[in-house]
């Protein structure tokens, strides 16, 4: 059944008696500040008057005070002293206007910050109710008519505010916003987006795309108004945003999402109008042609292409990863900073303690983007191959590097490859299969070294097969160096756990020569 429609007459009751009870509820604190801002409003306004207003204002009391003992009704008196009001209004000069808008703000400021939370919300609920009572006994007209000079006047203050204000006023909304919607309830929550969703399908495609056209406006001078730091610095909250949201999406909420947008847009373009989808189109040949002509632009010679590779080969892959210790090249690793990791977490701490750092280049520290990717999680994952996840390496022994041949005698695999020359560039390329052949490490564990100790090396002879009579590789092959890195990857290296290394090799040498015997042929090859 629909609501009868409130008088003026009864409408002003109703305000009267909302303005009693809300006095009742007062508090004495608010209320002394109430009248303490209404008595420094009243002197200051009357210290910024002329004496011709201040001439004009008594009289207009006296004038009043007169039509009240002639018999005014209540009524008629508020209306009298409306209309008054009205007129000074009018006459008011900018400075006496902003300074009463000033004390008004301010006023109210502190009235809400010496309020408790109950009166607070009682406020709110007051001002809610009063606005959906008028509301009711509006016609749509009139509602119409309400909402376009809301608008207007809001958009005439706002365009009168300095730079300074606009932001405070934003902030302010954004976090009284923020703190409405903190303090709602899960119904509450529900309700209002249920609420949001009603009103935007009531609402006709012209007054929506009126709406996203005021939206789209706003944003747009909003950022025309943005320092290049800010617009910086609000792209990069925006980007991590949609990231974070995007990575803690499930595999089907991240499939709902992308056709719900694929269909948006094909929808979008369905409906656009024939000019706009032409400007469209327009603007994309524009942008894939300036492309174009920036590559072109681009092009370099063969001096420039030169100078270019030189210049890129000189970087080298020497930047440690400090959770993982592997050397990567720059585009491979990001700069290490604490506020991008959450240290409350055990798998950070252990990836992140001073005995798993790497070494740093330059005193720089850097994380390679795998195991950044894993730490920067809302739930953090062990990097695969951290330090902290047990796949460090020993640090390299304290032994002379060995030459290649030494190291084909305890390399656990002897690879046979074949390759050639590249037609141009004077590099090397890798013909037909490659195939690795299991050595026999306990054979040179026993017979090594072959000469007497105070020689230091022997001559060795490297063949592809003992019954060939080339030999592959011919070099000096240093027996003491051989063993320590024996020894060290025995004690370092699982895969060598089971080579047998001797110790009494001298000791065997001696009785060998002592019975004229040799270990084996000085022109057999290992």
């Amino acid at each position: 059944m629909p609501r009868k429609k409130l008088s003026p007459q009864e409408k002003k009751e109703r305000e009267k008696e909302r303005k009693r009870r809300a006095r009742e509820k007062e508090s004495e604190e608010s209320k002394s500040a109430r009248l303490e801002y209404q008595r420094q409003y009243e002197a200051d306004k009357r210290q910024a008057m002329t004496s011709e207003e201040r001439a004009e204002l008594s009289k207009q009391k006296s004038k009043y005070k007169t039509l009240k003992k002639q018999g005014m009704s209540y009524e008629e008196q508020k209306e009298h002293a409306r209309e008054q009001k009205r007129r000074d209004r009018e006459k008011e000069t900018p400075e006496s206007k902003s300074a009463r808008l000033e004390y008004q703000r301010q006023y109210e400021a502190d009235k809400r910050q010496a309020m408790t939370g109950e009166e607070r919300a009682e406020l709110s609920k007051q001002k809610s109710k009063y606005k959906t009572l008028r509301k009711q006994g509006m016609s749509d007209e009139q509602r119409a008519e309400m909402l376009e000079v809301h608008r207007e006047s809001e958009a005439a203050r706002v365009a009168n505010m300095s730079e300074e204000e606009r932001v405070k006023m934003l902030k302010r909304k954004s976090d009284s916003e923020a703190a409405r919607v903190a303090n709602m309830s899960q119904q509450q929550r529900a309700d209002m987006l249920k609420q949001k969703s009603a009103r935007a399908e009531n609402i006709s495609k012209e007054e929506r795309a009126d709406m996203l056209k005021r939206k789209s406006e706003a944003e747009t001078a909003r950022v025309a108004n943005m320092s290049e730091e800010e617009r910086a610095d609000m792209l990069k909250r925006k980007s991590e945003a949609e990231a974070a949201r995007v990575a803690n999406m499930s595999e089907d909420q991240r499939s709902d999402m992308l056709k719900k947008k694929a269909e948006a847009e094909a929808s979008r373009r369905v409906h656009m109008p024939k000019e706009q989808r032409m400007d469209m189109l327009e603007q994309k040949r524009s942008k894939e042609t300036e492309k174009r002509q920036k590559a072109k632009a681009k092009v370099l010679t063969i001096e420039q292409a030169s100078l270019n590779f030189r210049q890129k080969c000189k970087d080298l892959p020497e930047f440690v990863c400090t959770v993982c210790h592997r050397l990567l090249w720059r585009r491979s690793v990001v700069a290490f900073k604490e506020s991008n990791y959450n240290f409350d977490c055990d798998v950070v701490k252990r990836c992140f303690t001073a005995e798993n750092r790497g070494e740093t280049k330059a005193n720089a520290v850097y994380v390679c983007t795998t195991c950044h990717n894993d730490l920067k999680r809302r739930k953090p994952l062990m990097p695969a191959q951290a330090v902290a996840n047990g796949l460090g390496l020993p640090p390299m022994p304290n032994i002379p590097a060995p030459n290649d041949l030494e190291r084909r005698l305890f390399s656990l695999a002897c690879p046979f490859m074949k390759i050639g020359g590249l037609p141009r560039g004077g590099q090397y390329r890798l013909q037909g299969p490659c195939i690795n052949v299991p050595t026999n490490l306990q054979t040179v564990c026993d017979f090594l070294p072959r000469l007497p100790d105070e020689a230091g090396v022997i001559l060795l002879k490297f063949k592809r097969k003992l019954a060939y009579k080339g030999h592959y590789m011919y070099d000096t092959v240093r027996p003491a160096v051989v063993l320590e890195w024996l020894q060290w990857l025995k004690e370092n290296n699982l895969l060598y756990k089971d080579i047998d290394v001797r110790s009494n090799w001298k000791h065997l040498l001696t009785q060998y020569e002592e019975r004229g015997e040799h270990i084996f042929n000085r022109s057999d090859s290992i």
